[in-house]
């Protein structure tokens, strides 16, 4: 057996989990509506801390949702308005404004 000859099946092989990966998405388990694909009960979360007001500390733990869905699934799951299931919880300590967010990744169709 040389390389030459197995390398059409291995080839092969590859397409076929290629494909596979490329249409067993986390959102195989997903809710479908509204025009975009979400995944099925998981939550992602978010936070801030120390903000001067509410709306950078919001916006904050909005970047930190979406950092992380991104680095775990792609850019095309980090769109916060596009999430559903949101949960935003601000409140203000000595140290200033924090907020903290969870929500389930969505993306369009």
């Amino acid at each position: 057996m040389t390389v030459r000859s197995v390398l059409p099946s291995v080839l092969a092989g590859l397409i076929c989990v290629a494909t596979v990966l490329a249409l067993t998405t986390p959102a195989d388990a997903a809710r479908r509506r509204g025009g975009k694909v979400c995944m099925a009960d998981h939550f992602h979360y978010g936070s801030s801390s120390g903000e001067r007001n509410k709306k950078r500390a919001r916006r904050e733990a909005i970047a930190s949702w979406a950092g992380f869905t991104a680095f775990e699934y792609g850019n095309a799951w980090a769109r916060f308005r596009l999430a559903r299931s949101k949960v935003v919880r601000c409140s203000r300590s000595d140290s200033g404004w924090g907020c903290s967010i969870e929500a389930v990744p969505c993306r369009r169709r």
